[in-house]
């Protein structure tokens, strides 16, 4: 896929190879923490953006229960079914935290 329209921090991004989330948690109603295989941890908070599709997450029931799948996508079960979102987004638009080496597990 060509990225030569993307933004520049797409481009940046997958120029040096698209990272693998191997943890992720909901740290605050809305905020997941995602460790990635290169060590780094990154916060995304999806407050505002329960448009279409994620309306079904926004319960915090709900978001309280994101996991990785199998293709290490950030994923809730809903009423609707299996919702995965990539990870990609989280990595290249997340906050960068410190990271919890010591408690990864998926």
């Amino acid at each position: 896929m060509s990225w030569k329209n993307a933004p520049p921090e797409v481009q940046a991004y997958f120029k040096n190879g698209a990272r693998t989330a191997v943890y992720v948690r909901a740290v605050e109603p809305f905020v997941v923490s995602v460790t990635f295989d290169d060590g780094v941890t990154k916060e995304y908070d999806y407050t505002g953006k329960f448009t279409g599709i994620l309306s079904e997450i926004k319960e915090p029931d709900i978001f309280s229960k994101v996991y990785l799948d199998d293709t290490h996508s950030i994923c809730w079960d809903t009423s609707r079914g299996h919702m995965d979102f990539s990870s990609d987004t989280v990595y290249i638009y997340g906050k960068t935290v410190p990271s919890a080496q010591g408690n990864l597990k998926q």
